[in-house]
C-alpha cells in the first residue's frame, strides 16, 4: 500500500503537504493549534486548547470552535496523527509526519551545513501573534544563531 507523505512547514511560513500538493486548512486558527500540538508533545486538555486559541469567546463557542476545528485536521493528516480522549488531545510524535522544527533540531546536533541551515527558512510562524508562540520563535532565533555561530 502506498503512504503518502505528509510534511508541516512551520519556519518561515505555515505550510501543511500531503504528496506534495498543499493542504489548505479553512482558519489561522486551526493551522495554530496545529502548529501547537505539533511543538508541544503531550496530551494537552480540550479546555486549555479552547481557551488559547478562542479565549475571545464564551467558553461554550470556544470548545464548540476546537470541536469544529478537529475534523478539518483530522481530514488534513495521515490517520492516527491525532490523539485525542474525552478531555485531551495530542499530536503523535510517532506519526508519519516530516516536520521542518523536528528536522532542524536533529540536524543542531552537528556542526551546521548548508543544507541543515536551510531548514530554518524564516521566523517561527511569522503570520501568528499569539502569545504562545513569541517565546518560542525568540528561542528558535537564539538557537539557531547559535548554532550557526558554533560552525563559523
Amino acid at each position: 500500500m502506498f503512504r503518502q507523505l505528509t510534511r508541516l512547514t512551520l519556519f518561515g511560513r505555515f505550510q501543511l503537504e500531503r504528496d506534495g500538493l498543499v493542504i489548505a486548512l479553512p482558519t489561522r486558527k486551526t493551522e495554530a493549534l496545529l502548529a501547537y500540538l505539533a511543538l508541544h508533545p503531550g496530551f494537552h486538555s480540550r479546555e486549555k486548547l479552547a481557551a488559547l486559541f478562542w479565549g475571545d469567546v464564551s467558553d461554550a463557542q470556544a470548545r464548540a470552535s476546537l470541536r469544529a476545528a478537529l475534523p478539518s485536521l483530522r481530514k488534513a493528516l495521515p490517520p492516527d496523527t491525532l490523539l485525542t480522549s474525552r478531555d485531551a488531545i495530542a499530536f503523535d510524535p510517532d506519526a508519519s509526519v516530516w516536520l521542518d522544527a523536528v528536522a532542524l533540531q536533529v540536524a543542531m546536533a552537528a556542526p551546521p551545513t548548508l543544507e541543515a541551515a536551510a531548514l530554518y527558512s524564516g521566523d517561527l510562524l511569522p503570520d501568528c501573534y499569539d502569545d504562545w508562540v513569541l517565546p518560542l520563535r525568540t528561542a528558535w532565533q537564539e538557537k539557531v544563531v547559535a548554532w550557526l555561530w558554533q560552525g563559523a
